[in-house]
């Protein structure tokens, strides 16, 4: 397995390429000239941010309120170059730096056992994974932009929380009585 690790990035953000309905998702973080962008899914990101906000909030209850990091709304670094697709997060506490810790994997937890649903490519491939590390403004500026980026897609239906599409949306709840534009 190949591990980047990165203590105290530069950079570490959730981004978008592509209009609302066609946005692909990328994890994307940056120390010095090395830059690792992950795609990832949507709910992928959603899940992180509200998970590690609530990490957030438990682990620093109790503590100094530290002062907020500088926001970070610029885009992607480019090139963009995909190093691999996320498989499985993981997010983790560590009390003795008080830091937030990220980790995403290329593979899941069977894939590395179950050789015969990969495909030849991905077999010669080894496993990949980042683990981050951000203090808590930075995890807390994480937390807030990712929650943005996630938010500006369509809005959602009332009813049967889908995306609605911009050419209208026949809702599934309604029985297709029910048209938004």
């Amino acid at each position: 397995m190949l591990l980047h690790e990165f203590s105290e990035p530069d950079r570490c953000v959730v981004g978008t390429v592509g209009g609302p309905g066609e946005r692909a998702f990328y994890l994307q973080v940056r120390k010095g000239n090395a830059v690792i962008s992950m795609l990832f899914e949507k709910e992928q990101a959603r899940l992180l941010a509200l998970r590690l906000g609530d990490l957030l909030e438990e682990e620093t209850a109790t503590g100094a309120p530290e002062p907020p990091a500088t926001p970070d709304n610029g885009p992607l670094d480019m090139p963009l170059a995909e190093e691999f697709r996320v498989m499985r997060l993981s997010l983790m506490w560590d009390p003795q730096q008080r830091r937030a810790v990220i980790q995403a994997w290329s593979r899941g937890d069977d894939d590395d056992q179950d050789a015969e649903t990969t495909d030849d490519a991905s077999e010669d491939e080894p496993s990949v994974s980042v683990r981050i590390h951000l203090d808590v403004p930075h995890a807390q500026e994480f937390v807030r932009r990712t929650l943005a980026v996630v938010a500006a897609g369509r809005r959602t239906c009332p009813l049967c929380e889908q995306p609605v599409h911009p050419s209208g949306h026949i809702c599934p709840r309604a029985n297709g009585y029910h048209r938004l534009r």
